[in-house]
């Protein structure tokens, strides 16, 4: 605290994932020598989030097996992204690519993962599954 303004400053970075709140007990006192006058207050400090954060999955790779025939519209998997970050921050979007991409749907904002078309659980199926936050330069 700047004795002359006032002013609070931190010696640090402020992490919201870290330490979301701060509560403070403030003193002023005035000058006198003979007899200071002093107030206290208490100052209450909610850190805004940034979008510091990519999603996150538990795993960097998953095998899955499915059942033979997988019919089209087949629950197939359920995976989910993490995102420490708050609100619209943290909030997960989900994404498919890959050679055998057409063959499966994935619920966007679930991350839920059914057969579009067909499968045999004969063979081996390549799906890249990618996670991106929604927030402002959201990050992947």
């Amino acid at each position: 605290i700047e004795e002359a303004t006032g002013i609070i400053r931190t010696r640090a970075w402020l992490d919201r994932e870290k330490v979301a709140h701060y509560h403070l007990v403030l003193r002023a006192t005035d000058s006198s020598i003979t007899e200071p006058k002093s107030t206290t207050t208490k100052l209450h400090i909610t850190v805004i989030d940034e979008n510091d954060n990519a999603p996150s999955f538990s795993q960097d790779n998953y095998i899955i097996y499915i059942t033979d025939p997988t019919n089209p519209g087949d629950f197939v998997f359920g995976m989910e992204a993490l995102d420490p970050d708050e609100s619209i921050n943290g909030r997960v979007t989900y994404y498919q690519s890959g050679r055998d991409a057409d063959k499966f749907y994935i619920n966007q904002e679930t991350g839920v993962i059914k057969a579009s078309q067909a499968l045999t659980g004969d063979k081996v199926y390549e799906l890249e599954l990618r996670a991106k936050d929604l927030g402002i330069e959201a990050k992947w």
